[in-house]
């Protein structure tokens, strides 16, 4: 599965990537989740890890597995339990700047185990709807 989610913001490409290297801003725009934090001390890059809570209550981590300023910042996540199943959380950011605008091109690639491969259609579909809402708040907190 591959959820692929486009957005243009009228920011520079660094400012963009450094919002969305910064695991900590999510819930401001990714509104499923309640909360994350930052695991450690040190600078931001591969292999940072971040902590999170979702609104099901669902306890988990991401790690950040590519962190190349300012193009491509990628993640892979510890495995959710979900009915009948699991989902392995796996994504990635790519972004391009031109005629001062930057374009965020955001896949969402999980890998569904068990049963729960059974879902994927559905949460496909579930999954593009609040992607394009996530961009969206994404771009009107980087314009502010």
């Amino acid at each position: 599965m591959d959820v692929v989610t486009q957005v243009e913001i009228a920011r520079p490409a660094q400012a963009v990537f450094d919002y969305l290297a910064d695991g900590e801003k999510m819930p401001r725009w990714m509104k499923e989740f309640t909360s994350v934090e930052k695991v450690g001390d040190g600078p931001v890059g591969a292999g940072t890890e971040f902590r999170y809570e979702d609104k099901r209550g669902t306890k988990s981590s991401y790690t950040l597995t590519e962190y190349r300023p300012p193009e491509r910042l990628a993640w892979h996540g510890a495995d959710v339990k979900m009915p009948g199943g699991s989902m392995t959380p796996d994504g990635f950011y790519d972004i391009h700047e031109h005629d001062g605008h930057t374009h965020v091109e955001m896949h969402v690639q999980p890998h569904l185990h068990g049963m729960a491969k059974l879902m994927g259609p559905m949460m496909a579909m579930g999954m593009r709807r609040t992607s394009k809402q996530y961009v969206q708040l994404l771009k009107e907190d980087l314009e502010k």
